[in-house]
């Protein structure tokens, strides 16, 4: 379950994920905005920056996880 948490603005996918596992940020148009990639089964965060270390704007944003041969995907909306 993909969660955004308002007293820590961060969006999260819970610990579980065996092995190596990447979460990719998009925004709408398809263009990636961030990469989170964890080399073990920890918890993935995504703390609202784009790649750069900027804030990601407002707007409904696309996540994408990928571990192994398991692919998922959805949208979260970010609200400042």
């Amino acid at each position: 379950m993909l969660t955004f948490q308002f007293c820590r603005p961060a969006v999260s996918l819970p610990a579980g994920i065996h092995g190596g596992a990447r979460l990719s940020i998009l925004d709408v148009a398809g263009r990636t905005v961030a990469i989170v990639a964890q080399p073990r089964d920890q918890e993935l965060v995504w703390d609202g920056r784009r790649t750069d270390g900027s804030f990601a704007g407002p707007g409904i944003y696309l996540w994408r996880l990928e571990a192994g041969n398991d692919r998922r995907e959805g949208k979260v909306v970010v609200v400042r």
